[in-house]
């Protein structure tokens, strides 16, 4: 099979792959039709405006009203990472209503000065439950994830008659609201990298802090699975665990089990279906599909593009290898693969830390840290150069970004920038149109590709030049410099070679870090910075991604601007869409 062959059966089943599993995803979502998911808005107090999926059972009507239980998800989330309780849920006749907290996903930032007064939108969210009429009054829950679970605390402080039950998955009440609360449950993750309830220091320990057996109104350890108290006074609590760490809590069989559990026990209406017969794990291969299909669709439908008339003036061939040889490339190598994982935590918690008002937290964090390792590199590039490169007869065609006799070709440069939109842009498109149809995205775990807003949009763009003193430095390192066996091996090698080089440094770093979490129970002495391991759980894919999309198409145009250019803007839209629009908030 020739290359063009090769491409274009890629191509296709690019396109099967994001069809068919989307599919499959919505198909899990709706229960194959038994479950009607409407986007909504409520417009609540405070000017503030929430987005939402309401999940309506077949045959739940104003004469046949259901149990409903409040979904609010975590802190940087949005509501899609609630979807797989959700799921559950509303296959066994809850209403659910998963939204959009305060400034997250979809939803504006409220005036309110002080979040926990609204409950990050959740008061609003369980007033408007109780507005409808195919909602039964007397059975209505709440479930929280990490800051999902602060906000329904401060919901159910404020509203004590509005609900049933309380569950706060990977998150909790402390000592002081729990006892005021009725019908509560906890449950956490034995290797949680947040900081666990009650000062303990690791979810397994949570059992044994004083302050849990004050809060469970008992005088020894708490035991896991155990019902304290009375469903019918309203004074029941139970502690619940599983095995994983804090992001994992919303895609664990375990967790949601507790959460369905939990709600049965303590709500009436509900169907008989055991809490371990579950079925978002097809939801979740759906989007994994999908997502796998959108980075094949990267990269194929670029080289489609390449084969048209208009952008077929690009293809020029590899230029001649003048770069690091022998001990020199593993010097420039290893550097190169330590930069980024190295300066990753500090850098980002500093830019995070900024907390820069209409631009995003967690997003600037990231920006920022990819900006100080682009400047590092430049500085290296430079330096290699005076001190090897020149003599190495290397220059800027070498280095893969001008052209013999022209220099800056600005023509070719700027259709590099009309074919990194066209591949974007229509990816975008297709993911638009999958989301508006079937309400699902392309998403494994914590990698996430959802569509924006204009407000999300307009933030990007801020984010463009940032982000492109990164990656063009790193694409000429990789391809100008680093070129293994001096360009001599097949293309497949390569994309192997560089996606090493770029990630096996943040394979290190997390591992470092989780091993001694997940394997030995240790503590998290990392703090707030936490929040950056968590975080950077998710180059486990972007950066191989990143390393394919540049290589590919380096081979494929001689040159670094196109998959430069493709990354700059996959990387923004990922960062900002994915990401909310505060700081700490």
């Amino acid at each position: 099979m020739d290359k063009k062959k090769s491409r274009n059966t890629l191509f296709i089943i690019s396109l099967v792959l994001m069809l068919c599993g989307s599919l499959l995803a919505g198909l899990i979502q709706n229960g194959a039709g038994a479950v009607e998911i409407r986007e909504i808005k409520i417009y609540g107090t405070y000017n503030g405006y929430y987005d939402a999926y309401l999940y309506v059972p077949k045959g739940v009507t104003a004469e046949n009203p259901a149990p409903a239980v409040l979904a609010a998800h975590g802190f940087n989330n949005s509501k899609e990472y609630m979807t797989n309780t959700a799921i559950e849920l509303s296959r066994r006749g809850y209403v659910v209503l998963s939204m959009d907290l305060d400034n997250h996903g979809f939803s504006a930032k409220s005036t309110v000065a002080n979040h926990a007064d609204n409950g990050y939108g959740t008061a609003d969210a369980l007033l408007y439950l109780h507005s409808l009429d195919i909602v039964d009054d007397s059975n209505v829950g709440m479930i929280g994830m990490s800051m999902g679970g602060m906000a329904v605390d401060a919901t159910a402080l404020k509203y004590p008659d509005l609900y049933q039950a309380l569950f706060f998955m990977d998150s909790g009440c402390d000592v002081t609201t729990c006892p005021q609360h009725h019908n509560w449950a906890i449950s956490v993750g034995r290797t949680t990298e947040t900081p666990p309830n009650f000062g303990a220091p690791n979810g397994v320990a949570i059992p044994t802090m004083p302050d849990a057996m004050t809060a469970y109104g008992i005088t020894e350890a708490v035991v896991v699975g155990q019902l304290y108290g009375s469903v019918e006074d309203n004074t029941a609590r139970i502690y619940f665990d599983h095995w994983g760490d804090h992001p994992k809590s919303t895609d664990d069989a375990t967790s949601i089990g507790n959460a369905v559990k939990w709600f049965g026990m303590t709500m009436k209406g509900a169907k008989d279906i055991p809490y371990t017969n579950q079925i978002w794990q097809w939801k979740f291969l759906g989007t994994s599909l999908g997502l796998l299909g959108f980075i094949i669709f990267l990269m194929t439908f670029g080289g489609v593009l390449l084969e048209t008339p208009y952008f077929a003036s690009l293809k020029d061939p590899v230029p001649a290898f003048k770069g690091s040889k022998g001990a020199t490339w593993w010097v420039f190598a290893l550097i190169t693969a330590a930069l980024g994982p190295i300066l990753l935590v500090p850098i980002f918690f500093k830019f995070f830390m900024l907390n820069p008002g209409k631009l995003e937290g967690i997003t600037t964090g990231f920006v920022g840290w990819l900006f100080v390792v682009g400047l590092i590199s430049i500085a290296l590039l430079i330096i290699g150069f005076f001190a090897l490169g020149k003599k190495a007869g290397a220059d800027g065609v070498s280095y893969g970004f001008k052209w013999e006799e022209i220099g800056f070709d600005w023509k070719k440069i700027g259709k590099s920038v009309l074919l990194a939109l066209a591949v974007v842009g229509t990816s975008y498109l297709i993911l638009a149109v999958i989301v508006d149809v079937l309400k699902v995205d392309f998403r494994a775990w914590v990698v996430t590709v959802k569509t924006m807003d204009f407000r999300h949009f307009l933030v990007m763009l801020a984010y463009i030049i940032p982000l492109a003193i990164y990656f063009i430095p790193m694409a000429i390192s990789l391809h100008g410099t680093l070129r293994p066996k001096e360009g001599k091996v097949s293309f497949a090698r390569e994309m192997v070679i560089n996606t090493v080089i770029l990630a096996l440094g943040y394979f290190i770093v997390e591992a470092y870090y989780y091993v001694p979490l997940t394997f030995f129970g240790g503590p998290s002495n990392f703090g707030p910075k936490a929040l950056g391991f968590i975080n950077g759980l998710g180059l486990f894919v972007l950066v191989p991604m990143i390393a394919m999309i540049s290589t590919y198409f380096f081979r494929k145009t001689g040159r670094i601007y196109v998959g430069a250019f493709i990354n700059i803007l996959l990387v923004a839209w990922y960062l900002t869409a994915a990401n909310c629009m505060f700081g700490f908030g």
